[in-house]
C-alpha cells in the first residue's frame, strides 16, 4: 500500500470512525507529554527541589500541558491572530475543533501557570523553570513532527 504525501497532509486523521476522529496532532501532543514526564521524573533537579512523582505529574500534565500549552496557546492564538473574530464572537475562543494554537501563547501560558504553581507550592519559580526547560525541545519536536 502506497500513501501519497498529499493524501497524508490533506487527511490529518489517524483513525476516522465517522463522528469519532483521532488526529495525528492530538497523538503527538499526548506522546510529547508522556516523553516529557518520563524524562522529568528521573531528572536530577527533581531531587534538589524535593518534588514527588505526583508533583512532577501535575507540572507536566495539568500545569504545563493543559493550563499552559493548550489554554495559553489557544488564548494566545486568538489574541495574536484572531482578535477580530474574538471581538465579533467571544465564543470563538471555545471552538477548538476549528484549530488555532500559538507558540507565543503557549509559552506565556506555561510561564504563568508555573509561576502560580511555584507560589502555591512555595518553591522557587526559576528553579522550577530550570527543571522543566530541558524538556521543552522534546515537546516541541514531537508535536512538530
Amino acid at each position: 500500500m502506497i500513501v501519497e504525501l498529499s493524501e497524508f497532509f490533506n487527511n490529518p486523521s489517524l483513525i476516522d470512525f465517522g463522528f469519532i476522529k483521532i488526529q495525528y496532532y492530538a497523538v503527538t501532543w499526548v506522546l510529547s507529554a508522556v516523553l516529557i514526564f518520563q524524562y522529568l521524573k528521573t531528572h536530577p533537579i527533581i531531587l534538589g527541589l524535593g518534588l514527588s512523582e505526583e508533583q512532577t505529574n501535575d507540572i507536566v500534565f495539568l500545569y504545563g500541558l493543559i493550563f499552559g500549552a493548550m489554554i495559553g496557546g489557544r488564548v494566545g492564538y486568538m489574541f495574536f491572530y484572531g482578535l477580530d473574530q474574538l471581538i465579533d464572537d467571544p465564543l470563538w475562543l471555545f471552538r477548538v475543533w476549528e484549530g488555532g494554537l500559538s507558540f507565543h501563547g503557549g509559552l506565556l501560558g506555561v510561564i504563568t501557570s508555573v509561576y502560580l504553581l511555584s507560589r502555591s507550592w512555595e518553591v522557587q519559580f526559576f528553579e522550577v523553570l530550570d527543571f522543566i526547560a530541558p524538556s521543552v525541545p522534546v515537546g516541541l519536536g514531537t508535536v512538530r513532527i
